[in-house]
């Protein structure tokens, strides 16, 4: 389900359902009231994720960097974002592949770069979760801001 964007102060739009992922980065407000207080060791995931999208992290190796099982990792990454981690991770790696193409202007290197196979993978998952082809939205762009 998508929907509608929101922004974050020097931020990028990011969709509704990632708020809970921005709060466990900036700590910050979910409804303008009450503060969300993120589970330190999903933080840890999302830190270590973002630090390295191209990065296949595995849910063992996750769960092992915070000490829990692979399944209670899946549950509690589910209650605190409101996503799947591959989903999360997939979602990291398609800002990556945006940033990796402003510094190098070529959409098959920005995908390798971010971690996806190849450039019809990352086309297909930027597809599904944009609803547009990636060459669509970056064809004619001299510069942009991630």
């Amino acid at each position: 389900m998508r929907t509608a964007l929101f922004m974050w102060p020097n931020r990028t739009l990011y969709f509704g359902p990632l708020q809970h992922l921005e709060a466990h980065v900036y700590g910050a407000a979910i409804d303008g009231n009450a503060r969300f207080i993120p589970d330190p060791r999903i933080s840890e995931v999302i830190k270590l994720t973002r630090a390295e999208p191209d990065r296949n992290f595995g849910e063992t190796f996750l769960a092992n960097a915070v000490h829990v099982s692979p399944s209670r990792l899946r549950h509690l990454f589910r209650a605190q974002t409101g996503i799947a981690y591959r989903r999360y991770r997939t979602w990291e790696r398609l800002l990556s592949a945006a940033r990796n193409l402003h510094r190098v202007d070529n959409l098959t290197r920005a995908a390798l770069d971010a971690g996806f196979s190849d450039a019809a993978h990352f086309s297909r998952r930027y597809r599904d979760t944009f609803g547009v082809k990636p060459s669509f939205v970056f064809r004619n762009l001299d510069r942009f801001e991630i």
